[in-house]
């Protein structure tokens, strides 16, 4: 049975280091997606993507947020649209107002009789009403008394759900066109300005004129205290693109605008990011990508498609035959081409496969044991290297503030480098293993510690031991340049074998 790590075992990103981490998420993918571009039509000049954007950006460089800007112009004719209905057929409430009421037009209740017989202005209106000649059309302008009469009013919930909506839509367009204008795109920058004025003339109409948009508590209440939120057709077109525009892919713009993914665990996150990393080290020792699943062009944009539980993949060749045909990597080929696997799964030998084949370039990588299935994988002329990106510290007793969350570190790396072991010598194609390597990534403390846990322990001459084992501290706003010696070795050793 495996028990929940304890919170020692986590490491812990500052806030400059994760939206750092979030930036390089999106330059890095945007570098793959310009090796990657399609080429243009005959006689056409090449698109460039979208972002304004260095291949290899310093901490404060600005990511043109794409995606949310490209978002917020897709939903916004249907915003519109049932803007423009809701207008039509808005929610009302009802609310107690006094009026000045004419003495015969009011309701005779038992308030207005006590104004009658208590106040100097009620008798006086009497004898006004009483005095008038009967065939008058209508009575005096003095005749006339207070009265709470209750209104139809425009101030609910869910009209003040609607102010909310469109004060955050112009004020997130707003941003998105000055942040497009810096970043030269002046198309992108005009499309944010027509949002922005849509919101604007919407938020001017009568029945939402003056409104205050809702407090926090009032928001967590929703949709449940507004039920036209839920059935009138406008009102739950608009909640559900309010939904759209909050789910996890957001923007922050409370320091730099960075894309931030508050649902998406720190773990989870690095995760993603050292295979990104994965990507732009093997882009560094001279690779350039071909093609993959792990990227993808669609009408909206490029889109980084990582599954989990089914292997998200991106081919290299060297950067001198980048213009040369793809071709699939098998064993025992010679060719150059590399391929990078996010999740990879590979099935228990016990399982049976439908198409078991004989053939030994051919046959499928098994595990001798259960299913395994590691982060991050190349593979490499029939051979695969391995890394494992791991949440944690590895602190040492000597390093680490507590000797006894030392320990449990310590006891952490060796637990993980026994993973490390398992699957070097359980990952097998027709009984012979095809790992040449297997290392975890970890980020360490933000005090800088170790940096390579090598068996047997580094030198000079072999920083990274003969094992084929270790762990390599990879952690945002450090030079990345340990994990491309790591992989050059790993592929410079393979060339030569």
């Amino acid at each position: 049975m495996l028990l929940p790590e304890e919170p020692t075992a986590q490491a812990h990103l500052l806030s400059w280091e994760r939206r750092l981490l979030l930036e390089e998420l999106a330059s890095i993918s945007l570098a793959l997606g310009r090796e990657m571009a399609p080429p243009a039509a005959s006689g056409a000049a090449s698109e460039p993507l979208p972002l304004s954007q260095t291949d290899r950006p310093d901490r404060n460089a600005l990511v043109s947020p794409w995606e949310r800007l490209r978002l917020l112009h897709a939903l916004w004719p249907r915003l519109d649209a049932a803007l423009e209905m809701r207008e039509r057929h808005p929610d009302s409430g009802i609310v107690r107002q006094s009026r000045l009421t004419p003495l015969p037009h009011t309701r005779g209740d038992a308030e207005l009789a006590r104004k009658i017989a208590c106040t100097p202005d009620g008798q006086k209106a009497w004898l006004e009403r009483n005095a008038r000649p009967k065939n008058a059309l209508s009575p005096p302008e003095t005749a006339r008394l207070p009265e709470n009469r209750p209104l139809p009013t425009p101030d609910t919930l869910a009209n003040r759900f609607v102010v909310t909506l469109l004060q955050t839509l112009e004020a997130e367009a707003n941003a998105l066109a000055s942040l497009a204008r810096f970043c030269a795109e002046e198309a992108e920058a005009e499309r944010m300005q027509t949002v922005r004025g849509g919101a604007q003339r919407r938020l001017r109409s009568e029945t939402l004129r003056g409104l205050r948009p809702l407090t926090a508590a009032e928001r967590s209440l929703l949709p449940a205290a507004a039920p036209p939120l839920r059935y009138a057709p406008p009102y739950r077109l608009l909640f559900q693109a309010w939904l759209t525009l909050d789910a996890p892919l957001r923007f922050d713009w409370a320091h730099l605008p960075l894309l931030r993914l508050p649902s998406v665990e720190s773990w989870r996150l690095y995760e993603i990011w050292c295979f990104l990393r994965t990507a732009a080290a093997l882009r560094a020792s001279g690779w350039q990508v071909v093609d993959g699943d792990a990227l993808r062009y669609e009408a909206n944009g490029l889109r980084l498609c990582l599954q989990t539980g089914r292997a998200s993949r991106l081919r290299f060749l060297p950067a001198s035959i980048r213009s040369a045909p793809a071709r699939t990597a098998s064993a025992g080929d010679a060719s150059p081409l590399l391929e990078l696997f996010y999740q990879p799964l590979f099935p228990s030998a016990n399982r049976r496969l439908a198409n078991r084949t004989t053939d030994a370039e051919d046959a499928p990588i098994l595990s001798l044991t259960h299913a395994m299935q590691p982060d991050i994988a190349l593979r490499f002329r029939g051979r695969l290297f391995l890394l494992d990106p791991k949440y944690r510290t590895y602190a040492t007793p000597d390093e680490g503030p507590k000797e006894a969350d030392a320990r449990h570190e310590e006891s952490a790396l060796q637990t993980d480098i026994d993973k490390m072991h398992a699957y070097r010598d359980s990952l097998v194609r027709s009984g012979q293993r095809v790992v040449d390597s297997a290392w975890c990534l970890f980020p360490g403390s933000a005090e800088r510690t170790k940096t390579i846990v090598a068996y047997p322990s580094g030198v000079t001459e072999q920083p990274f031991g003969t094992a084929g084992i270790g762990a390599l501290r990879l952690r945002p706003g450090e030079a990345p340049d340990l994990l491309a010696s790591l992989i050059t070795h790993w592929l410079e050793t393979q060339e030569r074998r």
